[in-house]
């Protein structure tokens, strides 16, 4: 989590996942609002799963007015950084 946008990466999910895989760690009794990606990354990883970073790979993740993102972020401000610490706590 300390690394270089690591935390970004976690949150963009810009990656190849199993749709099987990633139903089976998915949990509906939470609607994590514009943090659901990294959400459900810490989900993958308390059930077990690892994560393959390419190295040199590069994105560019934009930001509009009608995005998600900005439609749903003042919803719960705080809930990214509750799994933010979750992840870093995680071993």
């Amino acid at each position: 989590m300390d690394r270089p946008f690591f935390a970004t990466c976690l949150n963009c999910m810009n990656y190849f996942v199993s749709a099987m895989d990633y139903v089976k760690v998915w949990d509906a009794n939470t609607d994590p609002h514009s943090s659901d990606s990294i959400y459900q990354n810490m989900n993958w990883f308390k059930w077990g799963n690892k994560m393959h970073i390419v190295p040199g790979m590069q994105y560019e993740h934009l930001v509009h007015d009608e995005s998600h993102y900005k439609l749903n972020c003042s919803i719960d401000p705080e809930f990214y950084q509750k799994v933010e610490e979750e992840l870093r706590n995680m071993k």
